[in-house]
């Protein structure tokens, strides 16, 4: 009898049987494990290490956003403030950008070309004289200096000039260390944004209200700009009426209230922003949950269908999900799109590039009437609190509304609101887990009707975040299949085990 035969017999008389079996447990445990893990890294963005190199590749997702642009025949002049040999032999951000617009000039030749110009002689590829002169000027009039990063878009119709082209492509974050690193750079979207600018002739201005204590993130004005608007700040105090060119006010987390009687025929804040909803305009207003109530802006925002749930101390009424909840105390949560018109036309948009799962992080709870209609929701799961204490558990609250108006002119106003000062921070705008910078580019397409936005486009993320998409619901589950799996398979192997010690 050969040797393996013999130890085969063996094996099934239960000589050996312990030790194979014990080895066979190993292996089935190591499995289990490997496939658990495998599934949390495709399906809830479990990321283990960042790669050396980054993809620069352009997605294509502008081929239809170029699609009536082609059809003019119409170009586009990139123009970089330093010689191409020297773009080419640094690795700072613009020799990234560079390696963008490369790709675009490539891909789309009758519409783009690059040029180049040494910012200290004024002269360009060919040595000639570059006036540069006309590019300092901002939007609103005042000039800004030009350097070697800065770059200008140019078009027989206008220019756009990009100061920093760094701080417009490149957001930093602090690493595992504490220290400044990159943590995503978005120059397909930047660049394809700033193309469509400078082909179109008129430009509405997004106006930041000020003097309330307003706060806003960088990432939400350089969308803005990336949907083709100006971005300007608006003391509404001292202006007589918002300006005819306002295609959207921007009222973002104010800490204290607006004014709602001026007096002496003189039109308060309120009445302001009143008669420019009345003429068709547009309002985006974000609250911070935890400030008091804004009496006169809440009153102007319940006219248009929208309030804001308190409780009965008079404090705002806080969402809290346990099982859409992505952080221990349930506060930070996933929302969904709403089933209504709007809501499935934007997550269709959003399930197109990629995820439609929208994070939001202390939430208040909106209650609508009349026009309003949700557009992010809880769960049916979660729960309103306040002050610590449980005020409603009937779930599905409304995150986010929107209202629009048909007025007696025939124009038509948008509003929208949502009740969390995250929903265009940086720490979710800049992330492959979460599609709030595609949904905030819906509503300003969908809801504000700037017109084309672009979607989809390659951003390049440095994430060494871990398991950010996870909500605790789901987090239960696998915690549960991690342990009885295992659990399992041991205790199988020691039934066998002791069935056949006993025969």
């Amino acid at each position: 009898m050969s040797n393996f035969k013999k130890k085969a017999a063996a094996f099934f008389r239960g000589e050996g049987f312990l030790g194979t079996s014990m080895t066979a447990l190993l292996i089935g445990v190591v499995i289990a494990f490997n496939a658990i893990i495998y599934a949390l890294t495709a399906g809830f963005g479990l990321y283990l290490y960042s790669p050396e190199v980054d993809d620069l590749s352009i997605s294509g997702a502008t081929d239809e956003y170029f699609e009536k642009i082609n059809d003019h025949g119409r170009q586009v002049t990139i123009l970089f403030c330093r010689e191409k040999s020297a773009i080419e032999n640094s690795s700072d951000e613009v020799h990234t950008f560079h390696e963008t617009a490369l790709q675009f000039a490539e891909r789309y030749p009758e519409l783009i070309r690059l040029e180049y110009v040494n910012i200290i002689t004024k002269r360009n590829s060919s040595g000639e004289l570059v006036d540069l002169t006309p590019y300092q000027k901002a939007s609103d009039g005042t000039s800004y200096p030009l350097h070697d990063y800065s770059v200008i878009f140019l078009s027989d119709i206008t220019y756009k000039t990009v100061p920093n082209i760094g701080s417009a492509t490149c957001t930093y974050g602090e690493d595992s260390s504490g220290s400044t690193a990159l943590t995503s750079y978005n120059g397909e979207e930047v660049c394809a944004a700033m193309v469509k600018w400078v082909l179109e002739s008129e430009h509405k201005t997004a106006y930041f209200t000020t003097y309330h204590g307003e706060v806003s993130d960088i990432s939400f004005a350089n969308m803005l700009s990336c949907a083709g608007f100006e971005i300007a700040t608006i003391d509404l105090k001292s202006v007589s009426m918002i300006p005819e060119n306002a295609g959207l006010v921007v009222i973002s987390n104010p800490i204290e209230d607006f004014e709602s009687a001026a007096g002496n025929g003189v039109f308060s804040e309120i009445e302001k922003l009143d008669a420019y909803l009345k003429d068709g305009g547009n309002l985006f207003v974000a609250l911070d949950p935890y400030v008091e109530r804004l009496t006169e802006l809440e009153g102007l925002l319940s006219r248009h269908g929208i309030d804001i749930s308190y409780s009965e101390d008079g404090a705002k009424n806080l969402i809290r999900d346990s099982d859409q909840g992505v952080t221990v105390d349930y506060f930070t949560l996933i929302s969904t799109l709403s089933d209504t018109e709007l809501g499935a036309s934007i997550k269709e948009k959003l399930d197109k590039h990629g995820s439609s799962k929208v994070r939001l992080k202390e939430c208040a709870a909106l209650i609508l009437s009349g026009n309003a209609e949700p557009l992010l929701k809880s769960s049916a799961s979660a729960e309103l609190y306040s002050g610590g204490k449980k005020t409603d558990g009937s779930g599905n609250y409304a995150m986010s509304a929107v209202s629009f108006t048909d007025n007696e002119n025939g124009t038509r106003s948008s509003v929208f609101v949502v009740p969390s000062v995250y929903l265009t921070s940086s720490d979710v705008v800049v992330t492959s887990s979460y599609a709030n910078r595609d949904f905030v580019y819906s509503v300003i397409d969908k809801v504000f009707g700037a017109g084309a936005v672009p979607y989809g486009c390659n951003t390049v993320y440095r994430d060494s975040g871990m398991l950010e998409n996870l909500t605790m619901g789901t987090a239960r589950i696998y915690a549960t299949l991690i342990f009885m799996i295992p659990a399992a398979i041991t205790v199988v192997g020691s039934v066998i085990i002791i069935r056949r010690k006993n025969k």
